[in-house]
Parts: C-alpha cells; sequence; structure tokens
C-alpha cells in the first residue's frame, strides 16, 4: 500500500534558504534492498516505471556518483540534473538545475517484511518567499495529485521489479529481456518473449 504525507520546511541545507513544500509517498516491494538500491541508484532507468520521464541520459562520465551530471526529457519539457546521493541500498537523491525551479527528488530505502524494501520518494521543491506564505494553500492543493501520480508511478515500480515487466500508464511496456537488460515497447504490449 501506499502511505502518503506532506509537511513545509525552510530548507537551509545544500544552499536552500527560502521556503519548500515537501511531499513523500512510499511503496513496499517484495525484492531484496540491494536489488532495489541497484536498479534506483542508476537514473537513467526512471522512464521503465515513470511514464512522465521519457528519457534520461548521463552528461558526465559514468559510472554515476555524486556530483553527476543527467538530462531528462519528459513528455512537456527537460531538466538538467545533478546527483546528490547515491547511499549503497539506503538512499539516491537527484536536484534540478537552473533554470528550473528547484526541487530535490529522494528515494529512501528501509527494510521490509520478508526480506522486502520499503521505497519512499519524497519531493522537496523551492517555492520562493512570495509562495512560501501560500505553502498552505498549496499543500492542501498538490497532495492529492501528488499522491496519485507519484503513486501510480511507484505501483509501476513495484510490479517491474516483482514481475519482471509493467505496462505504463501512456501504454508503454517494459520488460526484462533474456540478457537482463529493461527494453520499452512504445506500441503497447508486444508479442510474447521467447
Amino acid at each position: 500500500g501506499f502511505v502518503a504525507g506532506m509537511g513545509g520546511s525552510q530548507k537551509v541545507a545544500n544552499g536552500w534558504q527560502s521556503p519548500a513544500i515537501v511531499m513523500s509517498t512510499m511503496v513496499a516491494i517484495a525484492r531484496p534492498q540491494r536489488d532495489v538500491y541497484a536498479f534506483l541508484a542508476d537514473w537513467r532507468n526512471m522512464p521503465s516505471w515513470n511514464y512522465y520521464i521519457l528519457q534520461v541520459i548521463a552528461t558526465s562520465p559514468l559510472p554515476l556518483r555524486v556530483g553527476s551530471r543527467l538530462q531528462q526529457t519528459r513528455k512537456e519539457d527537460s531538466q538538467e540534473l545533478r546527483v546528490t546521493a547515491l547511499q549503497p541500498e539506503e538512499r539516491v537523491a537527484v536536484e534540478t538545475l537552473p533554470p528550473t525551479r528547484r526541487m530535490e527528488i529522494e528515494l529512501t530505502l528501509e527494510p521490509g517484511a520478508n526480506g522486502g524494501t520499503v521505497v519512499r520518494e519524497t519531493w522537496t521543491a523551492e517555492l520562493g518567499w512570495f509562495l512560501g506564505f501560500l505553502r498552505p494553500i498549496l499543500t492542501c492543493t498538490l497532495k492529492p495529485r501528488f499522491d496519485e501520480a507519484v503513486g501510480m508511478n511507484l505501483g509501476k515500480l513495484k510490479e517491474l521489479l516483482e514481475t519482471g515487466s509493467t505496462v505504463l500508464q501512456d501504454k508503454r511496456e517494459v520488460r526484462r529481456d533474456a540478457s537482463g537488460k529493461w527494453s520499452s515497447h512504445p506500441e503497447g504490449p508486444s508479442s510474447p518473449s521467447l
């Protein structure tokens, strides 16, 4: 199941010095923490479970590490990201870079039931001082949309990691091939793999 929460903060770590809104949702995945981390630590896997992300490419040399930069193409725009945390089996985080409004997306992992993993996705979005005054209204307005969208994406992550395949909201089918690589089929379900 999903658990959601939202709050506000004034994040001063990492240079954040204006009001921010914090939104969080989590999901339990019946896979070992090391396997879930290995998948999530490579942000280039994001399009395989988040329908709104079409492509993520590394613009820094691989392997990814703290400070690495990525170009993320979404349905409506693109963003430059910087990896801000890679703590093995515990935490992965990226932040948007200008000109995009500053936001951090953090994925934390904790031991779950029966050797599984609990993944919590937290977004911290800088509001600026003017919007900071509107934080309570924004929280009430954004919470249902965040819960629905991020909850669905985490559900696709769960399905993908537990079964090896999923069909995203935009009908892309994602599955692991015989070599262990993830492939996406934009036209929806394809013929069964051999």
